[in-house]
């Protein structure tokens, strides 16, 4: 939790003129976006509440976030011209403003976990975007580096960033805040890596933890609002990178899927398919196929055991004899079943065994059931006509 924490908040009306001091008296919504005082506050608790409820705040014109750019006026002459040229500066600001007051539902007053959680990860947020990347441009901007280097302060953002990503923050409970935050983390992501504050070793290096893989997976299922079953249409949320990186529900973290090695391109893709097709098995009907189906896919188990390709040095025979009963018990299910919803998970479910494993499954389902792979391989053709 961040107890009594010096934040800065960003609001616009300071770009109408400088206030020269005078309390702000406007309720929030008639603000935009700039810094004012740092002020004393254990801020989580003003996450979420409605505008008129924040107190009243004071510019500080000898407060240090201006020592660097000429004080607050030099600030924010500088700030009205920077924000004009550069859009990305502007968006910042924006997002600073909707993370400020971003309502929370019940994570206002609730004191379960699940809402401490997310309250104390959008406060993080809030605080990284204030106290870390707008300045940081405002830097990169101006000129205005002094002793620090440019990878040094990326780096700093990078391991703020992370922490972030990393926390458990009960999404299941505030799945809408939690998308929100999680896209705001990206962007932020984006513009580190575009600016060259971080480089590729280092947007990979996120990926070593299993808590950001899964963020990143569930992240891509909620880029459509669905979850599965969802078959009106060929193009709603398909679990497949090829489609994902070029899909326009996903552009904003294109960049990021296409610097994902094959095993982390794998999880991040298993992540999501756990999280799209999570209400199946409590639909299926209890000891047949398609139960025993999901109860695989879904079980955790089945993900941390999975030898990646591109990444197990040794792969054993007994996960490839089980992969194999697994796709083959499948396949022949998907001959029979007449369940669009059927078929096309039992395909995609396939189609990640056979692309991203690395025992040779693929080899050894052709050696005992060629002709049932061959109905595999028909249906990827009807499917990458109608998309």
């Amino acid at each position: 939790m961040l107890n009594k924490v010096r934040i800065f908040i960003f609001l616009p009306l300071l770009l109408q003129g400088s206030l020269n001091g005078r309390k702000l008296e406007k309720r929030m919504e008639d603000w935009q976006g700039i810094i004012v005082k740092p002020y004393w506050r254990d801020y989580p608790q003003s996450v979420g509440r409605s505008r008129s409820e924040l107190p009243e705040l004071q510019i500080n014109q000898e407060a240090h976030a201006w020592v660097p750019v000429g004080g607050f006026d030099t600030f924010l002459n500088k700030f009205r011209d920077i924000s004009a040229k550069h859009p990305n500066v502007k968006k910042i600001s924006d997002i600073i403003s909707r993370l400020a007051v971003m309502p929370l539902g019940m994570a206002v007053s609730d004191s379960q976990p699940a809402s401490i959680n997310i309250k104390s990860a959008v406060s993080r947020l809030l605080l990284f975007y204030g106290r870390e990347l707008l300045p940081l441009f405002m830097k990169e901007f101006t000129d205005q580096w002094g002793n620090a280097s440019r990878e040094e302060e990326g780096a700093a953002c990078l391991e703020s960033l992370e922490k972030i990503l990393d926390l458990y923050r009960g999404g299941d409970y505030f799945p809408k805040e939690d998308f929100i935050l999680v896209t705001d983390a990206l962007y932020a992501l984006k513009l580190l890596y575009e600016y060259d504050f971080i480089r590729y070793s280092q947007v990979k290096d996120l990926f070593k933890s299993e808590r950001i893989i899964e963020s990143i997976g569930r992240h891509l299922v909620h880029c459509h609002g669905k979850k599965y079953p969802d078959v009106s249409g060929f193009k709603n949320f398909i679990p497949d990178m090829d489609f994902l990186k070029e899909d326009s529900q996903t552009s904003e973290i294109h960049w990021l899927l296409r610097v994902l090695d094959k095993p982390t391109e794998g999880k991040v893709l298993l992540k999501s398919m756990q999280e799209y097709f999570s209400n199946m098995e409590t639909r299926a009907t209890r000891g047949n196929l398609p139960s025993m189906k999901w109860a695989t896919l879904l079980d955790n188990m089945f993900y941390q055991e999975f030898e990646w390709i591109h990444s197990s040095t040794t792969t054993s025979q007994e996960q490839l004899e089980f992969l194999s009963v697994y796709v083959i018990n499948i396949l022949q299910n998907k001959l029979t079943t007449t369940s669009l919803e059927e078929v096309l998970s039992n395909f995609w479910i396939i189609k990640f065994i056979l692309k991203y494993n690395a025992n040779k499954v693929n080899q050894e389902i052709v050696n005992t059931n060629y002709n049932i792979l061959l109905q595999h391989s028909l249906i990827e053709k009807i499917l990458e006509i109608q998309t």
